[in-house]
């Protein structure tokens, strides 16, 4: 059998999860491409497939732009339960994302481009140099863009749980002690103890 000490670890994620979500997003680039009008600046900067586009057109900004306004206008899945359907926030955001860390993952090592340095620096949430305002910046107008567009067809954007108040907890102790039984009052015994514990602090409790 062979020794597994003779394979070095990545630091880098290495699922199987990771590598289909990098190739659903390299399949989505490939649209990208393939929408951009002959002529266009973001047709001339696509002059390949994702894997054979030099360092200076993954590594700077404008290719990006350019990544965000086909995510949020022109992309929708073809299959899976949000088909032909714009994509929610998290999932454009995620996808903006995805296509530049890959691309820092291939080039940032090796480049010998200051620019390039500086420009994957902007993705460090803690930054604050131009292009962390500029990250920030096409992040935000993602984000307002595709919410101001479920508010308009009355798509709902607020999934949170919802808030359960002390007086919710004491209806449905009164109910559970007007059923009688072992078991609701086992229920009853459950969710005073729960709110007793995690109720927050601010609310008094009855």
């Amino acid at each position: 059998m062979a020794s597994s000490t003779n394979t070095a670890m990545s630091s880098a994620g290495q699922s199987v999860s990771r590598a289909s979500y990098r190739a659903n997003v390299k399949a989505i680039w490939a649209g990208f491409r393939g929408a951009a009008s002959e002529g266009s600046e973001v047709a001339a900067l696509l002059t390949a497939p994702w894997e054979d586009l030099p360092e200076e057109t993954l590594c700077c900004p404008r290719i990006y732009e350019f990544w965000a306004t086909y995510l949020v206008e022109d992309y929708k899945p073809k299959s899976g339960p949000n088909k032909n359907q714009s994509l929610a926030v998290d999932s454009c955001l995620g996808y903006w994302s995805c296509a530049a860390i890959m691309a820092r993952d291939k080039f940032l090592a090796k480049t010998k481009n200051s620019d390039t340095v500086h420009f994957f620096s902007g993705f460090d949430p803690n930054g604050t140099n131009m292009y962390a305002q500029w990250v920030r910046g096409v992040k935000n107008n993602i984000t307002r863009t595709l919410f101001q567009r479920a508010m308009l067809a009355g798509t709902q954007t607020d999934h949170s749980p919802t808030p359960v108040y002390p007086h919710h907890v004491r209806l449905m102790c009164r109910a559970l002690a007007l059923e009688g039984s072992s078991e609701a009052a086992e229920r009853k015994f459950v969710i005073c103890t729960l709110e007793a514990a995690a109720g927050r602090t601010s609310e008094v409790n009855g």
